[in-house]
């Protein structure tokens, strides 16, 4: 999307704070600077964004020596805001800010007062305490657990609780939630291929 703003004021016109400022936040996230653009540089780039000009129009339009274009082209190449295309100078559009990427869940293991237990029951938990997912996917993935208490543990939501409100996986928990009505060997292969895609 090209920039539609006035020109920065010139010697002798009034300046425009509102202007100058938008066109300054333009220009950081284009080049990805900290600091301020150099005044000049604005200057140059702001007439090239309007139509592409050789170094005799831009020496024109600013009133300035052919050295000192050359020089300021250079500097704005560099930043990659420039391109010289068929003997014209012409600014380069600036791709919008990259999103940055969602964070990555966090696998770790947590204290003992907070493992999660497979019940086959009420009131019957199993003696090996799953502390982090990583822990989760070795049990149901490598039979530590039996169907019947997959099964209890799924349907009755505690596994997805745990998940929520202790590891702070909620979109695992709900891909758990859909697995609610299955059973025996397909739940512990469709759990296993939630608990993969989850943690890539």
């Amino acid at each position: 999307m090209r920039l539609c703003l006035r020109n920065p004021p010139f010697d002798g016109e009034a300046a425009n704070p509102i202007n100058n400022l938008l066109f300054f936040k333009y220009l950081s996230e284009a080049v990805g600077l900290s600091q301020e653009i150099p005044e000049y540089l604005k200057r140059v780039y702001k007439i090239l964004s309007e139509e592409p000009m050789s170094i005799e129009q831009i020496m024109e339009r600013l009133g300035i020596k052919r050295s000192t274009a050359r020089r300021y082209l250079r500097e704005l190449m560099k930043l990659g805001l420039v391109e010289r295309i068929d003997g014209k100078y012409k600014s380069v559009e600036a791709a919008p800010p990259k999103e940055k990427p969602a964070k990555r869940f966090e696998d770790r293991v947590l204290p003992e007062d907070k493992a999660f237990f497979f019940y086959k029951g009420l009131g019957l938990p199993y003696i090996m305490s799953i502390r982090s997912v990583g822990q989760l996917l070795a049990a149901v993935e490598k039979g530590f657990v039996d169907d019947d208490a997959i099964s209890y543990t799924v349907k009755q939501g505690y596994l997805q609780e745990w998940l929520r409100r202790v590891v702070g996986a909620n979109e695992l928990a709900e891909k758990v939630d859909e697995l609610k009505e299955l059973e025996g060997a397909e739940l512990r292969e469709k759990l296993v291929e939630a608990i993969k895609g989850f943690l890539g």
